[in-house]
């Protein structure tokens, strides 16, 4: 989770994995980014080996413009 200044959950973050039952995790899936939405949180998958993620510093400049950039 990213939170902002005031404390408020603004971005949940999940790390693609395998799963042994693909219907129960797309179900899962759904669920929580249902939850999410209901809360005004954004989800944003990193999909990939860990290698290919952005490093940190560009990641934060990418989730500061996204928060200007009205959802």
């Amino acid at each position: 989770m990213v939170c902002n200044r005031d404390g408020k959950a603004v971005y949940a973050f999940e790390l693609d994995a395998a799963h042994e039952d693909e219907d129960e995790a797309a179900l899962d899936a759904t669920e929580k980014h249902r939850v999410l939405k209901t809360a005004g949180i954004r989800l944003i998958r990193l999909r990939g080996a860990l290698d290919n993620y952005p490093p940190p510093e560009i990641l934060r400049m990418r989730l500061q413009a996204a928060q200007r950039t009205p959802v």
